[in-house]
């Protein structure tokens, strides 16, 4: 598990096709609407592939249309850098961060599955305890705490 980045973001413009997608062992991976065997293809639902189960970060017609580049958003069929960071951030934030966290935060998590989701979040995070603690809404103590009962139940 890695954070998604720009280039991540440039690499699917490139690609042409339809989807970003994280797959279920953490990959980013690029599929065509047409490859979607069953869900509803909208961004941060999780669909069926002939891979398995992925969870749709973004769709290539959401990215003119959305706020996250002010002016023209490729230059010679490029992704600008800036704005594909921004769409990077924007996707971790509510596409792969926001679900975890709503996961760790669900009623009937136990300590074992709370430690394991903020494990996850921290690995999204790059390994930054502080930026983990801020997307769950606790002290990058209480991160580090789960992270050493995630490492002992490990």
């Amino acid at each position: 598990m890695r954070p998604l980045a720009a280039a991540d973001i440039i690499s699917f413009y490139a690609s042409t096709r339809d989807l970003l997608t994280l797959t279920g062992d953490g990959r980013y991976e690029h599929f065509d609407t047409r490859e979607i065997r069953s869900g509803q293809v909208t961004a941060y639902n999780t669909v069926t592939t002939d891979e398995g189960e992925v969870r749709v970060l973004l769709e290539r017609a959401a990215l003119p249309d959305a706020d996250w580049h002010p002016g023209p958003l490729a230059r010679h069929d490029q992704l600008d850098t800036a704005t594909a960071a921004r769409v990077a951030e924007t996707v971790m934030r509510d596409g792969v961060i926001a679900p975890l966290v709503q996961q760790a935060d669900e009623e009937g998590a136990g300590d074992t599955e709370r430690a394991c989701v903020v494990a996850e979040i921290v690995a999204y995070c790059g390994g930054d305890e502080t930026a983990a603690g801020r997307h769950l809404g606790i002290s990058p103590d209480a991160v580090h705490e789960l992270l050493t009962k995630n490492a002992s139940t490990a």
